[in-house]
């Protein structure tokens, strides 16, 4: 009975799976427009670099932009700098999200080979590097 649920677990994971790489290659293609679609193709020189705006070439424009106070850009700053905090929040927060689902994912594998009855491996097993110039690496 253990054997038919742990194919069936099996089954719903590969399902899962397919599923989700489905639909990610089915998002990667429908964001590709595979260089068919030539967007600037009809676009000259003279309107790419501004000229021939419609305005009469002898009257200059001027803008004039007007000087921020100290507070005003005071209060630019504080919000770049809670920008930049806030993406570093969000990549340690994304960091914690990573470990959790590692830890998960190694919780899931224990628990699949408590189902199958296949034997574990040992964490504490001995690396190769450690073994060079014995004869216990033959064992």
């Amino acid at each position: 009975m253990d054997q038919f649920q742990s194919q069936g677990f099996i089954t719903w994971i590969v399902k899962l799976t397919l599923k989700l790489v489905t639909l990610c290659i089915g998002i990667v293609t429908a964001q590709d427009d595979f260089g068919g679609d030539d967007a600037g193709a009809d676009m000259d020189l003279e309107s790419m670099m501004g000229g021939d705006s419609g305005a009469p070439a002898d009257k200059e424009v001027e803008v004039e932009v007007e000087p921020k106070s100290f507070t005003e850009e005071s209060i630019l700053a504080l919000q770049q700098l809670g920008l930049i905090i806030g993406v570093a929040f969000m990549v340690g927060f994304l960091f914690m999200v990573m470990v959790g689902i590692e830890k998960v994912w190694d919780k899931l594998g224990a628990k699949y080979q408590e189902v199958t009855g296949k034997k574990q491996m040992d964490p504490f097993e001995k690396d190769p590097a450690s073994l060079v110039g014995t004869f216990s690496r033959y064992k």
